[in-house]
């Protein structure tokens, strides 16, 4: 059986045998995500994407061509296409309004898994002027500065940030997979994230005093620790 087949690691059988069941059900949902598994588990995540991509060009349904959508993303990320990524995600962009600020979270954490820190700098500066409170974006944005050793202005990003919470909290963000944030989880975060520019820096016993001080003022904040 092709369950058998994965099993035993048998990618390229499976794949074989798995089309010619799709020549008989080309859109039968559980095929198609076995067909996707084994390309990917097989190291052939750019051919996952053209397959993908064909079963994009020919979807009928909004909500299945989102999905698609993604599964493309996240096989050109496994198979290092950034630059196609990039491309992929400026298209979609102009015909999902819906979904932009996710899009554009998913485009500057791309250059990040591209190891292209100064190119997330850019690109997250550029957003945040025109979106000051993106939380997704503050991250990807510390992230980077972090990856370049910039660690003051990032500190001095995050002192800020983490004031601008606490005098006025903002509850209209919401994280990169779609769910609500409150302020106290974005204060944590912040917080969660200067302890870790004390430890990329080598400043280990800072590190463990900025954290014990956060704890102290709230002993739930786990991202802190």
């Amino acid at each position: 059986s092709i369950e058998t087949m994965m099993a035993l690691g048998k990618y390229s059988t499976a794949s074989a045998a798995i089309r010619k069941m799709m020549a008989v059900l080309p859109n039968d949902p559980i095929l198609r995500g076995r067909l996707i598994t084994c390309l990917k588990l097989d190291g052939k995540a750019k051919e996952a994407c053209d397959v993908l991509k064909q079963w994009l060009s020919q979807a009928t349904d909004a909500d299945k061509a989102v999905t698609l959508r993604f599964e493309i993303l996240n096989s050109m990320r496994t198979a290092k296409l950034y630059d196609s990524a990039q491309t992929f995600m400026n298209d979609w962009l102009l015909v999902d309004h819906l979904r932009v600020k996710r899009i554009i979270g998913w485009k500057a954490s791309t250059f990040l898994i591209a190891e292209k820190p100064a190119e997330a700098i850019t690109y997250a500066e550029k957003l945040l002027a025109g979106s000051p409170r993106n939380h997704p974006i503050k991250v990807v944005l510390i992230t980077a500065l972090t990856k370049t050793k910039a660690y003051s202005k990032a500190h001095g990003l995050l002192d800020k940030w983490i004031s601008e919470q606490i005098k006025k909290p903002d509850n209209t963000q919401i994280s990169q997979a779609g769910m609500p944030l409150t302020p106290q989880h974005m204060i944590g975060e912040y917080q969660g994230l200067k302890a870790g520019l004390y430890v990329s820096a080598g400043k280990l016993d800072q590190a463990d005093a900025y954290a014990a001080s956060c704890i102290k003022k709230d002993p739930g904040n786990i991202r802190v620790r």
